[in-house]
């Protein structure tokens, strides 16, 4: 956000449907479900796997994008940090020059995860966020 607008997205009800209001001067957003799935390659091209899910850091105003989770459909290999990404495309991330990609290998049945860090995919994507600061009820459901 540029400060010319005071909002970037906006969902408005119009009868049953939702529509998205987007200030002109918003920095581009990208949807996440469409996102996840496509291939991430290492700087000579090789294909590391398939973007899986990211995390992001609790504990700030607006939370930005802090690691990637890699793997194929079955199982997660690899969290990069956000740094080591040179290109996001539609097309596919691609990675800067790390070194062996090998070093950031996981083993997925136990996600090396911060205290403040959630994967969207997993822990947020589908799930009722609920507006408890006093303020009235406001209910969220995260999609897309």
């Amino acid at each position: 956000m540029d400060g010319r607008c005071g909002w970037e997205v906006t969902g408005l009800r119009v009868g049953r449907s939702t529509v998205l209001a987007r200030c002109p001067y918003a920095r581009p957003v990208l949807v996440f479900t469409r996102e996840t799935g496509q291939s991430v390659q290492a700087a000579d091209g090789t294909v590391v796997g398939q973007l899986r899910d990211l995390t992001v850091r609790l504990g700030v105003e607006h939370p930005t994008v802090h690691r990637l989770a890699i793997g194929s459909r079955r199982r997660l290999s690899h969290l990069l940090p956000w740094s080591a990404v040179a290109a996001f495309e539609r097309s596919a991330v691609v990675l800067q020059d790390l070194g062996p990609v090998g070093s950031f290998a996981i083993d997925s049945r136990v996600i090396p995860l911060e205290d403040d860090e959630l994967l969207l995919g997993r822990d947020v994507l589908d799930t009722q966020i609920v507006d408890g600061s006093g303020t009235g009820w406001h209910g969220f459901r995260m999609c897309c």
